[in-house]
């Protein structure tokens, strides 16, 4: 299914939002001025969150180990030195003679060939590089996913709290008119019961969504380390329907060039493979340094004064373990990389089940709230009609107070609904790979254009 001719049959506007609108979120959607506070917050978020700091140390670590590997390319010097004091008795008189004896080596070490094992060091080393840079793009939008999550749960729980709290005014207030209805002889007596019935159930409504709000709360300020701003002020985030992808094939495609944690499998095949190479070249073949020596000596080797030694070398290294630990090296790289191969096939799998359920979601969120809006606006008419049949006294009280809990649990419902659209966008966004507070300001920008 086509989502944006799903949206056009909503509203033939470029940028969708008619497609978002309800009872209670409607166009307020677009206010600036709450854009701008959510951008600002999110911005914190993803500069300050300590498992971004974290990820981001992580970074630096790998750049550090990365220079570090390139360096085996680079001459090593070697100096050495000691002093001492040695005697010894020669003769047939048993005379003694004692020196002290000094010495000073340097050396230059240069890496010639190792059969690629430096190579692949580096290789992999830059690999581990790129895996940590990607962990930094992948817990950005997992935390950016997280905001908006609870930004818009926060904004659901405190519209929910507010319809139960006009259910909880609507109730009593019509509680107070059937006493007083009784009291001048006219009302029922079982009609306040009634009410007031009804009237504990909203309050126990409340109940719950005062808590419910309160854990919108908590999480909020759990992942943004600060506290929300006024709740009146939160209006619903613009659903950025225009950056998503026209089909389920696209949104594949997308997924497969864009998703960070395919990526990062991909790398540690790559990585698995260059360890294999290390393997092979530290284990199984030799290694050839150009090695150049000078040494300083004095009253050394028992002989009195000083000396100069130069030495240049071509050296050959290769250790050769009888236990034969390097086939068993190679064989457990092996099957590291074999590992990593299958692994990078599992997620492509499991990406394309993400990316269906994801897309999935999106539409039945939207189909959901539509059905919800229009019982909303149903039974508000019916609420409307069943109050003035009330005063010509053709309707009950109950179905009157039946109507107003009907009402209020309608747009409560249709309200939570819009906040499920908008996560499930969202969601999918980040399920593709592409969520960022580009996309955001992207959305910002054209809301702003029309």
């Amino acid at each position: 299914m086509n989502l944006l001719n799903l949206c056009k049959r909503h509203s033939r506007r470029r940028w969708v939002i008619g497609f978002l609108v309800s009872v209670n979120m409607g166009l307020s959607a677009a206010n600036p001025a709450a854009a701008a506070d959510y951008k600002e917050a999110l911005a914190r978020v993803l500069d300050d969150h300590k498992r971004l700091l974290g990820v981001q140390a992580d970074l630096r670590a790998s750049e550090a180990v990365f220079g570090k590997a390139r360096a085996a390319w680079a001459p090593e010097l070697a100096v050495s030195g000691n002093i001492g004091h040695s005697s010894q008795r020669v003769g047939a008189d048993n005379e003694a003679s004692s020196l002290a004896p000094r010495e000073m080596t340097f050396s230059l070490n240069q890496l010639v060939w190792d059969f690629g094992k430096t190579r692949a060091e580096i290789d992999r080393a830059a690999l581990q590089r790129q895996l940590s840079s990607l962990t930094v793009v992948t817990t950005k939008q997992d935390l950016l996913l997280e905001g908006l999550t609870a930004y818009i749960n926060l904004h659901r729980a405190r519209v929910t709290l507010d319809y139960a709290r006009k259910s909880i005014d609507n109730i009593h207030r019509q509680t107070g008119q059937e006493e007083s209805m009784v009291a001048i002889g006219s009302g029922l007596p079982t009609d306040v019961l009634q009410a007031k019935s009804q009237l504990a159930g909203a309050q126990a409504r409340g109940v719950l969504a005062h808590g419910a709000l309160d854990a919108a709360v908590n999480r909020y300020v759990a992942l943004y380390y600060e506290e929300p701003p006024e709740l009146a002020s939160i209006q619903p985030i613009p659903i950025p329907f225009e950056v998503l992808p026209a089909t389920l094939e696209d949104a594949i495609d997308i997924a497969f060039e864009s998703n960070s944690l395919l990526k990062r499998l991909a790398l540690q095949e790559q990585m698995a493979e260059a360890e294999f190479r290390r393997v092979k070249g530290d284990e199984l073949t030799p290694a050839f340094n150009l090695i150049a020596q000078a040494k300083f000596k004095e009253n050394t080797d028992n002989i009195r004064g000083q000396r100069k030694e130069r030495l240049v070398k071509f050296q050959m290294d290769f250790p050769f373990n009888l236990g034969l630990a390097s086939l068993r090296s190679r064989e457990a790289a092996r099957e590291s990389l074999l590992s990593a191969r299958f692994r990078l096939d599992d997620a492509q799998d499991t990406l394309i089940e993400q990316v269906r359920n994801s897309w999935q979601g999106l539409l039945t969120a939207r189909g959901n709230a539509d059905f919800l809006m229009n019982q909303a606006r149903i039974t508000a008419e019916f609420l409307e009609l069943a109050r003035q049949e009330r005063l010509l006294g053709t309707r009950s009280l109950i179905d009157v107070l039946t109507g107003e809990t009907a009402l209020i649990n309608a747009e409560s419902f249709a309200t939570s609904a819009e906040a499920d659209v908008g996560i499930a966008a969202f969601t999918l966004l980040r399920t593709i790979g592409v969520l960022s507070l580009d996309v955001l300001e992207e959305n910002q920008a054209d809301l702003g254009s029309h």
